[in-house]
Protein backbone atom coordinates (compact mmCIF):
# COMPACT_ATOMS: atom_id res chain seq x y z
CA UNK A 1 0.00 0.00 0.00
CA UNK A 2 1.29 3.45 -0.85
CA UNK A 3 0.81 6.05 1.88
CA UNK A 4 1.01 9.80 1.44
CA UNK A 5 1.60 12.62 3.88
CA UNK A 6 0.20 16.10 3.55
CA UNK A 7 -1.44 19.11 5.15
CA UNK A 8 -5.22 19.50 4.76
CA UNK A 9 -6.00 22.78 3.02
CA UNK A 10 -9.74 22.40 2.50
CA UNK A 11 -12.67 20.32 1.38
CA UNK A 12 -15.18 20.69 -1.44
CA UNK A 13 -18.18 18.48 -1.86
CA UNK A 14 -21.75 18.00 -2.95
CA UNK A 15 -24.38 16.33 -0.82
CA UNK A 16 -26.48 15.71 -3.93
CA UNK A 17 -23.84 13.73 -5.78
CA UNK A 18 -22.10 12.29 -2.73
CA UNK A 19 -18.75 13.25 -4.24
CA UNK A 20 -16.11 15.31 -2.53
CA UNK A 21 -12.53 16.46 -2.81
CA UNK A 22 -10.14 16.74 0.10
CA UNK A 23 -7.43 19.28 -0.74
CA UNK A 24 -4.14 18.00 0.71
CA UNK A 25 -0.87 19.88 0.10
CA UNK A 26 -2.16 21.26 -3.20
CA UNK A 27 -3.55 17.91 -4.43
CA UNK A 28 -7.24 17.27 -4.99
CA UNK A 29 -7.95 13.85 -3.46
CA UNK A 30 -11.34 12.50 -4.63
CA UNK A 31 -13.47 11.08 -1.82
CA UNK A 32 -16.97 10.28 -0.63
CA UNK A 33 -18.54 13.47 0.70
CA UNK A 34 -20.49 12.36 3.78
CA UNK A 35 -18.06 9.74 5.03
CA UNK A 36 -15.07 12.04 4.71
CA UNK A 37 -16.72 14.98 6.48
CA UNK A 38 -17.85 12.70 9.33
CA UNK A 39 -14.29 11.32 9.60
CA UNK A 40 -12.87 14.87 9.67
CA UNK A 41 -15.35 15.72 12.43
CA UNK A 42 -14.43 12.61 14.43
CA UNK A 43 -10.67 13.21 14.12
CA UNK A 44 -10.41 16.97 14.46
CA UNK A 45 -13.80 18.41 15.44
CA UNK A 46 -15.58 21.49 14.12
CA UNK A 47 -15.72 20.11 10.57
CA UNK A 48 -19.52 20.23 10.19
CA UNK A 49 -20.94 23.72 9.88
CA UNK A 50 -24.35 25.29 9.69
CA UNK A 51 -26.93 23.37 7.67
CA UNK A 52 -24.77 20.23 7.70
CA UNK A 53 -22.26 21.85 5.37
CA UNK A 54 -18.51 21.49 5.72
CA UNK A 55 -16.78 24.15 7.79
CA UNK A 56 -13.83 25.45 5.74
CA UNK A 57 -13.56 28.58 7.87
CA UNK A 58 -10.74 29.80 10.09
CA UNK A 59 -12.25 27.96 13.06
CA UNK A 60 -12.34 24.63 11.20
CA UNK A 61 -10.75 21.80 13.15
CA UNK A 62 -9.21 20.11 10.11
CA UNK A 63 -7.60 22.93 8.09
CA UNK A 64 -3.82 22.79 8.57
CA UNK A 65 -3.80 19.26 10.01
CA UNK A 66 -0.89 16.95 9.09
CA UNK A 67 -2.23 13.57 7.91
CA UNK A 68 -1.14 10.24 6.50
CA UNK A 69 -3.59 9.02 3.85
CA UNK A 70 -4.01 6.34 1.21
CA UNK A 71 -6.22 5.64 -1.76
CA UNK A 72 -8.69 2.75 -2.06
CA UNK A 73 -7.55 -0.60 -3.49
CA UNK A 74 -8.21 0.63 -7.05
CA UNK A 75 -6.29 3.86 -6.50
CA UNK A 76 -9.25 6.06 -7.39
CA UNK A 77 -10.58 7.67 -4.21
CA UNK A 78 -9.49 8.32 -0.65
CA UNK A 79 -9.24 5.01 1.18
CA UNK A 80 -8.61 6.52 4.59
CA UNK A 81 -6.54 8.95 6.62
CA UNK A 82 -5.17 9.37 10.11
CA UNK A 83 -3.48 12.24 11.91
CA UNK A 84 0.28 11.87 11.43
CA UNK A 85 0.92 11.93 15.20
CA UNK A 86 -1.47 8.98 15.69
CA UNK A 87 0.25 7.07 12.87
CA UNK A 88 3.67 7.67 14.41
CA UNK A 89 2.40 6.51 17.84
CA UNK A 90 1.15 3.21 16.34
CA UNK A 91 4.10 2.60 14.01
CA UNK A 92 7.07 3.72 16.09
CA UNK A 93 9.69 2.00 13.91
CA UNK A 94 8.09 2.88 10.57
CA UNK A 95 9.61 5.24 8.03
CA UNK A 96 7.35 8.26 7.73
CA UNK A 97 7.19 10.22 4.46
CA UNK A 98 7.90 13.94 4.49
CA UNK A 99 4.98 16.30 3.81
CA UNK A 100 4.11 16.09 0.09
CA UNK A 101 5.86 12.73 -0.37
CA UNK A 102 4.77 9.09 -0.40
CA UNK A 103 6.19 5.64 0.21
CA UNK A 104 5.20 1.99 0.09
CA UNK A 105 4.10 0.76 3.50
CA UNK A 106 3.64 -2.79 4.71
CA UNK A 107 3.43 -4.47 1.33
CA UNK A 108 6.11 -5.85 -0.97
CA UNK A 109 3.79 -6.23 -3.98
CA UNK A 110 4.25 -3.96 -6.99
CA UNK A 111 1.79 -1.08 -7.06
CA UNK A 112 0.24 -2.22 -10.37
CA UNK A 113 -0.96 -5.48 -8.79
CA UNK A 114 -2.09 -3.63 -5.71
CA UNK A 115 -4.34 -1.32 -7.68
CA UNK A 116 -5.97 -4.15 -9.61
CA UNK A 117 -4.62 -3.38 -13.07
CA UNK A 118 -3.74 -7.03 -13.67
CA UNK A 119 -7.30 -8.09 -12.86
CA UNK A 120 -8.53 -6.13 -15.89
CA UNK A 121 -6.79 -8.61 -18.23
CA UNK A 122 -9.15 -11.53 -18.94
CA UNK A 123 -7.93 -15.08 -18.42
CA UNK A 124 -8.59 -16.63 -21.84
CA UNK A 125 -8.01 -20.14 -20.49
CA UNK A 126 -11.04 -19.70 -18.25
CA UNK A 127 -14.09 -21.35 -19.97
CA UNK A 128 -16.40 -18.59 -18.72
CA UNK A 129 -14.40 -15.93 -20.58
CA UNK A 130 -14.28 -17.83 -23.87
CA UNK A 131 -16.46 -16.91 -26.78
Amino acid sequence: MRIYRGIIEGFRGSWGSGLGTLIVSGHAVPCENGQTVRALEACFGNAIGEGHSVNNGEDSGFIGQDIIYSYDDMGLVLGGFTPTDDFIDRHVDATIPEVGESLDFGNDEPEEEQRGYDSAVPDYDDPINQG
